[in-house]
């Protein structure tokens, strides 16, 4: 397999590529760039193309929106967080989007999904229809009621104020008092009657709530177990749509990561022009497959764990400094080390020595020099030796033989 990626089959590059010399092919500044917006183009390309394949299979039916609004209403908790999933193929991996279908519980509008009508919690849900449309026609009085309590509190307040200064004008014995004590008591009379009867209102109001809320907390005693097995029942349907997904997305992007590496190998080994070009093709389809892959196995481990993690380490300094300047050395040692391949296999000892040799050079010292030569005149350096198979001499650091075509073993 990996012969086959690298292309050997025993054979001498057929192209004479490899003989010619490599600064005669360097790509200029403006190559680089095209090659470098190719690849970016091919990336972007790829997003829509996974958004293409997220709709193949047939993603689950989300949850109604009145289930979460009910669950809250009778002031209960999930068991964990409200269900929330990555919508990885609809508009980017990064968007969170929640599963919920927005319906309407204040009308009783709503349209459940296959997993509450399995697990009983839509049946429980409907049972409570007529209790929940009492609950919430009581919404407009008591809102009502509160809404007037809040404009007539500080007018009575005011009154209040007024009413105790009349009445100390009245204690000291000013012949004129700007505030009248007995107009200004009779309205205070009326607006604290107004408050009275307002908040006993209000008192009635929300002890029918009350009572309403209790009943429907009795007919919907087993709705939390309930929802908790539809919601279990949708992430079963949809981990496996997450995985049909995967598996489509791979069988679009991995024959064409292993082609484009194969020909990569083949090139290269030939010394061909079009290496720098498969290359960047090579590193967008990388990408494209990482993206593939990190993002299956970022959905695989549960989000929570990961969120917790990086809030612990952020909890503590020492152990934040860990994870920033670990990112970065993580970084740099990647990014580093693929520079550091790619530097290698550019100035290698044999491609140092070709264009060297191309030149008429000393590949160590760089004197002029003549290719019948054995030693370099100023450097001492062998540049040829007996071959173990012809017994002809060969170039020292060139790994075929020039007389037989015999690598070096």
């Amino acid at each position: 397999m990996w012969a086959w990626l690298r292309g050997k089959t025993g054979e001498a590059p057929k192209s004479g590529a490899g003989h010619e010399e490599i600064s005669e092919k360097r790509t200029t500044k403006i190559g680089y760039l095209l090659l470098f917006f190719m690849g970016l183009f091919i990336v972007i390309i790829g997003q829509t193309i996974f958004s293409d394949i997220g709709r193949i299979p047939d993603q689950p039916e989300g949850l109604s929106s009145c289930s979460q609004e009910f669950a809250l209403l009778l002031d209960r908790r999930w068991v964990d967080e409200p269900i929330t999933n990555t919508d990885v193929y609809a508009t980017g991996y990064d968007e969170m989007t929640d599963t919920y279908r927005m319906d309407d519980l204040t009308k009783q509008q709503c349209q459940f999904s296959r997993y509450e009508e399995a697990s009983g919690a839509a049946a429980t849900l409907r049972a409570a229809y007529l209790d929940l449309k009492r609950y919430y026609a009581l919404e407009d009085p008591i809102n009502r009621v509160e809404r007037d309590l809040n404009i007539l509190e500080p007018e009575r307040t005011l009154k209040q104020e007024t009413y105790d200064i009349s009445l100390q004008e009245r204690q000291a014995g000013i012949t004129a008092p700007v505030m009248n004590p007995e107009q200004a008591g009779s309205s205070l009379k009326t607006d604290t009657q107004a408050v009275m009867r307002l908040e006993s209102e209000r008192k009635a109001l929300l002890s029918e709530r009350a009572a309403i809320l209790d009943a429907i907390g009795r007919t919907a005693s087993h709705f939390e177990t309930q929802q908790q097995q539809a919601k279990e029942l949708y992430l079963s349907d949809y981990n496996w749509y997450r995985i049909k997904v995967f598996l489509l997305s791979l069988l679009f992007i991995l024959p064409l990561f292993l082609y484009s590496l194969k020909r990569y190998f083949v090139w290269k080994r030939e010394d061909s022009p079009y290496t720098i070009i498969v290359g960047a093709l090579l590193g967008a389809f990388s990408v494209l497959l990482l993206q593939v892959v990190g993002m299956f196995l970022y959905e695989i481990i549960p989000r929570r764990i990961i969120e917790l993690l990086i809030e612990f380490f952020t909890q503590f300094a020492f152990l934040r400094y860990v994870l920033y300047y670990g990112s970065v050395l993580l970084v740099i040692a990647l990014f580093g080390g693929i520079v550091y391949y790619i530097q290698k296999t550019v100035f290698s000892k044999e491609a140092v020595a070709l264009r060297s040799l191309k030149d008429r050079k000393c590949p160590t010292c760089s004197f002029a020099i003549d290719l019948s030569m054995k030693h370099c005149p100023k450097c001492g350096h062998t540049l040829q030796s007996e071959c173990a198979s012809c017994h002809g001499l060969r170039f020292e650091d060139l790994p075929v033989c020039h007389q037989c075509g015999a690598r070096r073993g």
